[in-house]
């Protein structure tokens, strides 16, 4: 049993994007809401041109993925699927390619088969036409690993390409994207429906994250091999744990450092500060704020009705090379899942600890690209997610200063004995730095 359990925890999960009755994970581009133009209707995200238009775009980023989604368009219609897409500019097609969507009988698009429906939109054409008729519903495929983009529909492959190679560069040179700087170059984005004014319909949608060890958003369970004698099983246990104790109201989650917490001797410092609040601990050694997000989003904290979460997380993101702007990204949408999941639960957004005896600490790994010094990293991202705090369901508190000497710059191996996990005196720093505030925001509830 144990084993067929540990096999599925490590499969890449499907995620549903729409739930056939609410736009829930959707906004519009550009903006909070959706557009009054899309709706749902029967089953699927509708768009009515003529009433309050522009693109739909997922909440969330994706980077490599599987996405599949069924069309309909309407006679003469044309739409697209836009991947990796950001705001940067103010259309999406200045950094985006685009799967095509088209009545290939009705437009005039149809007419060049670079233009016409499953086509990476002027640049590489589909091997044959698979449609059906205009007004039957196609199923698209898209996969996205990398450099590599495959076009599907209705079962067969009809467009291949590689991003960023010779032959991609020079047909970008040739097009009209030549002149958008940023074409085809972000690594990451959000799935974009086009609004092109006409009708058309989305249902079906899913997609499937394809792991990426090197991303922060993307939930994944920990994969490093070390880790497997013991981290499913230490999952287990955390999901064992919460259907006898559906009373916990203070979670602390995070990395080995929160993990630590229920160590011998530091444990007995944990129930001397946190105990009358029903702690409860989900940190994980080695940890990324990727695998932190999948814990949440697979039962670690089902069942419970907490009032507020201390979260500690992003060392290991610095330690493997993340930039402050993927590791905010992470620990940002660690934020909006909690929220979404418990909207009546206060957050306490720690900043992460320092690291490095001094602040040019510079770890000789073979991961990381020499010369990054992790605790500048920690500190221009924290300086990213002190944004995330509104002061009312998201705190923000840097403790980083206190760990260290009087120069405000050094750390003691008495503090922290290896310069990055603290001693027993680090954890009762820890204690007493957050214990004033977290009384603070439970007296608010």
């Amino acid at each position: 049993m144990i084993n067929l359990l540990l096999i599925a925890l490590l499969a890449e999960p499907w995620i549903t994007l729409f739930d056939g009755e609410t736009m829930n994970g959707w906004r519009g581009f550009g903006r909070d809401d959706v557009p009054k133009g899309w709706t749902v209707e029967d089953g699927a995200i509708h768009f009515t041109p003529g009433i309050e238009g522009g693109d739909i775009i997922t909440v969330d980023k994706f980077c490599d993925f599987e996405l599949e989604v069924e069309w309909k368009i309407s006679k003469n219609g044309n739409s697209g699927i836009f991947f990796r897409s950001t705001e940067d500019y103010g259309v999406p097609w200045q950094t985006a390619p685009e799967y095509q969507i088209l009545d290939n009988t009705g437009h005039w698009d149809g007419k060049s088969e670079y233009t016409s429906a499953g086509s990476n939109y002027a640049l590489h054409k589909p091997v044959m036409d698979m449609t059906k008729p205009v007004g039957e519903w196609n199923q698209a495929k898209i996969i996205a690993k990398g450099n590599h983009v495959e076009h599907w529909m209705n079962g067969m492959k009809i467009v291949e390409y590689e991003l960023h190679s010779e032959s991609w560069n020079k047909l970008v040179s040739e097009s009209k994207f030549n002149s958008m700087a940023d074409y085809g170059k972000r690594d990451c984005g959000h799935i974009d429906f086009q609004d092109h004014g006409d009708n058309v319909w989305y249902r079906n949608i899913r997609i499937k994250p394809l792991i990426d060890k090197h991303g922060a958003t993307t939930p994944i369970p920990q994969e490093d091999q070390w880790a497997q004698p013991w981290w499913p099983l230490r999952h287990i246990e955390k999901l064992q744990y919460i259907q006898a104790n559906s009373d916990r109201e203070l979670v602390f989650m995070g990395d080995s450092i929160t993990h630590g917490w229920e160590n011998p001797g530091i444990n007995d410092i944990w129930q001397e500060a946190f105990s009358e609040y029903k702690p409860y601990n989900i940190g994980f050694s080695g940890d990324r704020t990727e695998h932190l997000l999948w814990r949440i989003q697979n039962g670690e904290m089902m069942g419970l009705n907490p009032k507020l979460s201390v979260i500690m997380i992003g060392t290991n993101n610095s330690h493997g090379g993340h930039g402050p702007e993927l590791i905010r990204d992470g620990i940002e949408k660690i934020v909006r899942t909690l929220r979404d999941m418990f909207p009546d639960m206060k957050i306490l957004l720690l900043g992460i600890f320092p690291c490095g005896e001094k602040p040019d600490y510079n770890p000789d790994f073979d991961w990381l690209e020499k010369g990054t010094q992790p605790r500048k990293v920690n500190e221009a991202t924290n300086a990213e997610i002190l944004k995330l705090a509104d002061g009312k369901m998201v705190h923000y508190l840097d403790i980083g200063k206190n760990f260290m000497e009087d120069d405000g710059l050094t750390i003691s191996s008495e503090i922290m004995h290896d310069f990055v996990h603290l001693t027993e005196k680090g954890y009762q720093i820890w204690a007493d730095s957050v214990i004033e505030k977290i009384e603070e925001i439970t007296k608010e509830n």
